[in-house]
């Protein structure tokens, strides 16, 4: 889940926001920090954080880095692997009925839209 929440931070149209970058502007440790981080990226992220843009541009150039250092196409491919994992899971209840409900919850919970980002398919 936290992998999802990390990528809708950056969805225009997430009905949990009301502007994109929100996890950025507050320096909150995210997995696409992480992945940036582990690109090398981690002295740029910082300049464009210090350097006291104004919130907009500053969620911009982010957004650029992250999508330049496959931030998000990593983080999008760890969901999906951890997805199909939780439903791999709910394959090994005994209970049809079990199975049923856990798949439901997965598929709906760890429901991914195609990102407005520009990740990994733009």
């Amino acid at each position: 889940y936290q992998v999802l929440n990390d990528l809708t931070d950056w969805e225009e149209e997430s009905a949990n926001k009301v502007s994109l970058g929100q996890d950025v502007l507050a320096q909150r440790p995210t997995i696409l920090r992480a992945f940036t981080v582990e690109a090398g990226g981690g002295s740029e992220l910082a300049a464009i954080m210090a350097e006291g843009r104004d919130p907009a541009t500053a969620v911009d150039a982010v957004r650029e880095l992250y999508r330049s250092l496959g931030a998000f196409a990593k983080a999008e491919a760890l969901h999906s692997r951890l997805r199909d994992r939780a439903l791999d899971l709910a394959a090994e209840f005994g209970d049809p009925a079990l199975q049923q409900l856990m798949r439901f919850l997965v598929r709906n919970v760890l429901r991914f839209r195609r990102p407005a980002h520009g990740g990994p398919t733009t």
